[in-house]
């Protein structure tokens, strides 16, 4: 199978993850305060990460001194700041909704390109930038997206979007991190620095005891959320970013609504409301559209 071939298949596996891992984060959220837990998520993940890194190749790459800017980066924003306004946004969110407006990400990634990237779109994004944000303000107005203009958007939803900055954030820093790092390395360095930045922050929080005493299932949620999302997902995602680029790559992430949506409904019993189902195909289409050649 060719690398196009293969980064086509991890970048359908990525949002699939991502979308589990939603439905996770709803139960995680329930119990463990936003901070501590995404501190615990990537001391977790860095760890697996590190020891799989040293039993693979027997010692850790080291990065250059002209990417230890970007890993920071991706490790501020992709990491620490997307986590915490995860977690923060999962306590009153559904995984369904959730996931519809974390969906207006490549819109935004595709937005900023062509703004300061000088990226070039064809006629439609226009189009694509009104319909993905028009589904994303029904969503987050449960219909009425006259009364955003009357009354802000609640905390969850906030949080949902500065969810989608920090991911754009994150995919422009590993598009550069993976110019000369592989992305396996990458993802460690980039929790690693994530970790480190949640250190002083989780300490402050105080929510480390409510973590580490939370029940079986809520710890089951967090370690997927650290193995298969943060782990293999981010894996699948930097490999496609580095085949086929950030642009192309954000398509895929069309499908993690799509699994949230369906985990939500069948292990929480979440409802699909109409604003929900409509602002879905609205977003997804000008998705579609805004990353289409």
């Amino acid at each position: 199978m060719d690398s196009k071939k293969t980064a086509v298949l991890a970048l359908f596996a990525a949002p699939m993850l991502w979308g589990g891992a939603l439905v996770a984060g709803r139960v995680v959220s329930a119990e463990m305060p936003p901070i501590s837990a995404a501190f615990v998520r990537f001391v977790v993940t860095t760890t697996l990460l590190a020891l799989f890194l040293r039993i693979r190749g027997g010692k850790l790459p080291k990065p250059e001194k002209n990417i230890l800017p970007a890993l920071i980066a991706a490790g501020m924003t992709g990491v620490a700041l997307f986590n915490v306004f995860l977690f923060s946004a999962l306590a009153t969110v559904s995984a369904g909704r959730s996931a519809v407006i974390i969906a207006m990400t490549p819109a935004v990634v595709a937005m900023i390109s062509a703004i300061i990237y000088k990226e070039k779109h064809q006629k439609l994004f226009p189009l694509a930038l009104i319909l993905a944000f028009l589904g994303a303000a029904i969503v987050i107005s449960e219909g009425d997206p006259p009364s955003l203009f009357r009354t802000p958007p609640g905390k969850g939803e906030l949080f949902m979007i500065g969810c989608v900055f920090s991911w754009a954030a994150y995919s422009f820093a590993g598009k550069h991190v993976l110019k000369s790092f592989p992305p396996l390395p990458a993802i460690m360095y980039s929790s690693f620095f994530g970790a480190l930045l949640l250190a002083i922050p989780a300490f402050l929080e105080g929510g480390l005891p409510r973590v580490f005493s939370a029940s079986p299932s809520a710890w089951a949620g967090l370690l997927y959320m650290s193995i298969g999302a943060a782990g293999v997902a981010h894996v699948f995602y930097y490999y496609g970013i580095s085949k086929i680029g950030p642009s192309k790559s954000a398509i895929f992430m069309n499908l993690e609504p799509i699994s949230a949506l369906f985990f939500g409904m069948v292990l929480l019993g979440e409802e699909i409301t109409m604003p929900l189902a409509i602002g879905s195909v609205l977003v997804l289409s000008g998705v579609s559209l805004s990353v289409k050649e």
